[in-house]
């Protein structure tokens, strides 16, 4: 791979419609080599961000660009699939532009955009998206798994994508990762159990789709939400049956 230099290392900007697989492959890249990461265009909900720092020990994330400016290491940019791509300013110089696309694709926005081309899975196509942040919710397992089945079955509208973190009862962290035709695929993330009081770290969901309704969404989600009372009853149950201090 041929790579434009800045500054003796290499700039790759990561490009794609929703779904295709953009945070993976800049995961497989950083596999053997340490590597820097910054999403463009996430809005604060750092999903993305968030699972690549708990998976991947040699990943320095940023939210600044210029910071990006004092390593020497490859720099990776994901770019949200509801950024204007043609408006976009990288403060950076020089940069390879990337595109991720799906299969038996061609002469889409994205290949007339891109240097490179890397063929990933089936691309989500809706317009209507819907963040929320999470962090310091904690969920009971059961009504999560209920709401996540609806939201893939179309219980809310049409939805072709949908990613999240989520904290549960138990302490743990997971992250959930579906593009519509495929599975969804689910990772408990390698965070410290949070067994007192609410999680100090982020958390949050983001859909795609086409005429959903995000407000049943988000009141369904905040239904599953335990309370502070309830919260702390689960928290001293569970630490009794772990023999942890109080």
């Amino acid at each position: 791979m041929i790579f434009i230099l800045i500054m003796d290392f290499p700039v790759i900007l990561v490009a794609g419609a929703s779904g295709t697989g953009k945070t993976t492959w800049i995961q497989q890249q950083g596999l053997n080599s340490s590597i820097a990461y910054c999403s463009l265009g996430s809005d604060g909900i750092a999903i993305d961000a968030t699972y690549l720092t708990t998976e991947m020990s040699s990943i320095n994330v940023f939210s600044d660009l210029t910071e990006l400016l004092s390593l020497r290491v490859p720099v990776y940019l994901e770019v949200s699939a509801q950024l204007d791509l043609d408006s976009l300013t990288i403060p950076l110089g020089h940069f390879q532009k990337l595109a991720i696309v799906a299969p038996n694709t061609n002469d889409t926005e994205w290949h007339q955009w891109a240097d490179r081309i890397v063929v990933g899975i089936q691309a989500a196509k809706g317009s209507q998206i819907w963040r929320s942040n999470l962090s310091g919710q904690v969920l009971d397992p059961a009504s999560l798994d209920t709401l996540w089945d609806e939201l893939i079955e179309g219980a809310y509208g049409t939805i072709q994508r949908a990613k999240g973190i989520f904290e549960v009862v138990d302490g743990r962290a997971f992250h959930f990762n579906y593009v519509q035709g495929h599975e969804t695929n689910y990772t408990e993330l390698n965070v410290a159990r949070s067994f007192k009081g609410r999680p100090d770290r982020f958390s949050g969901i983001e859909v795609v789709g086409e005429a959903f309704d995000q407000t049943a969404i988000k009141q369904t989600l905040q239904d599953c939400c335990l309370a502070d009372d309830a919260l702390a009853y689960y928290q001293h149950q569970i630490r009794q049956s772990l023999e942890i201090p109080a």
